[in-house]
C-alpha cells in the first residue's frame, strides 16, 4: 500500500474520509465533580482526581471524534484544523463523515 504523500499514513490516511472537520471550543467542555454522572448526549474526556470532563458527543450534523497524536496530525494536515487537546495524546474533533 502506497503512503500518502501528504501525511505519510498509508491505510490510516484520513484524505476524503470526513466532508466537514471542525475544533471544539473550550466552552463546549463540561466541568464536573469525580463522582459525578456524565449526561447523557456527552462523552468522557478526560478525568483527574477532582473532576472529569465531557464533550457533547454531537454537535448539530457532526460527531465527536477523539483521536491520537498521530491521527489527529494527519487529520491537521489534510483539513486544516487543530484538534482541541483533552487529555495526553487525545485531541478532539467534530465530523461529518463521507458517505459511501
Amino acid at each position: 500500500m502506497e503512503r500518502c504523500p501528504v501525511c505519510g499514513g498509508a491505510a490510516t490516511c484520513p484524505a476524503g474520509r470526513y466532508e466537514v472537520v471542525e475544533r471544539p471550543s473550550w466552552d463546549e467542555i463540561l466541568h464536573l465533580p469525580r463522582n459525578a454522572q456524565v449526561p447523557e448526549g456527552y462523552t468522557l474526556v478526560n478525568a483527574t482526581r477532582r473532576h472529569i470532563q465531557a464533550l457533547p458527543t454531537r454537535k448539530g450534523d457532526l460527531e465527536l471524534l477523539l483521536a491520537g497524536s498521530a491521527e489527529s496530525g494527519r487529520i491537521e494536515v489534510h483539513y486544516g484544523v487543530e484538534g482541541l487537546w483533552v487529555r495526553q495524546c487525545t485531541l478532539a474533533f467534530y465530523v461529518r463523515r463521507r458517505k459511501g
